[in-house]
């Protein structure tokens, strides 16, 4: 039980962090769309250019996090099964939150595209349009369906567990997290997760292998302890008692020789 609990808490723990850190990542590139939108016409070619540049490299971010948000839903169904009331309600919210706020900044983006596609005339073999998924294909439950031709197949997973209660996610208009003004790009390369996830579970593993280990220690200890045969057994005890009845009987001083 102990175990499991603990199992548990690490696990909140990675899920907290996991789905605080793209919730700013989100905020993060809400602003750098906002630095590009809205769009003017009158500008000129090479500004452009650069702005069709941004959005498409902030597109194909929006792209890779989409594995991002599918194992945070797998975490959050993990919870789903092992924890009951708030902590159930929490995990679905920011789930639906990070899945609403991703499928809107994707389609807003693709828009944005569209839009500086037909401005500069740009073809369609320059540009495939044509292929890009639409924002539509993402579930609002935070669920993400990978998009296709760009992603890796789709994966269904039922839910293992159900909340005492339903309670419908917050609008992805609410508050979020605000990053500094000089704050740059914010990243979530999977390189630099993977090593921090494997020291959390090689932490546990070790935590939870500690009793056991200090227990085959103090059997070692035990086994040396003990006497070897049965004479030196019988060496040890007669030992024993020719130093410790003398002792008894002689309190004020050492036993005459």
């Amino acid at each position: 039980m102990g175990f499991q609990w603990f199992s548990f808490i690490c696990d909140l723990k990675d899920f907290h962090e996991m789905s605080h850190g793209l919730l700013l990542w989100l905020e993060n590139i809400d602003r750098r769309r906002n630095e590009v939108v809205p769009i003017d016409p009158i500008q000129d070619s090479d500004t452009l250019h650069e702005h069709h540049k941004t959005l498409t490299q902030i597109r194909q971010e929006l792209l890779d996090s989409q594995l991002k948000v599918a194992s945070l839903q797998d975490m959050s169904l993990q919870l789903l099964v092992n924890s009951q009331g708030s902590d159930c309600l929490e995990a679905k919210e920011k789930v639906h939150v990070i899945g609403n706020r991703l499928k809107l900044l994707l389609k807003e983006v693709t828009r944005d595209l569209r839009e500086l596609a037909r401005i500069l005339d740009i073809t369609s073999s320059q540009q495939d349009l044509s292929s890009w998924s639409s924002a539509d294909d993402l579930d609002t439950s935070g669920s993400l369906s990978p998009v296709s031709g760009r992603s890796t197949p789709s994966r269904r997973r039922s839910q293992r567990g159900k909340c005492s209660r339903s309670q419908p996610g917050p609008s992805v208009s609410g508050p979020h997290h605000r990053y500094p003004s000089g704050a740059g790009s914010v990243s979530f390369p999977s390189d630099a997760e993977a090593p921090r996830q494997r020291g959390g579970f090689l932490r546990r593993v070790l935590w939870v292998a500690l009793p056991l280990q200090l227990l085959l220690l103090l059997l070692v200890v035990f086994a040396f302890l003990l006497p070897m045969s049965e004479e030196d057994y019988c060496s040890q005890t007669n030992n024993f008692a020719h130093s410790f009845y003398p002792m008894l009987r002689y309190t004020n001083g050492p036993p005459p020789v």
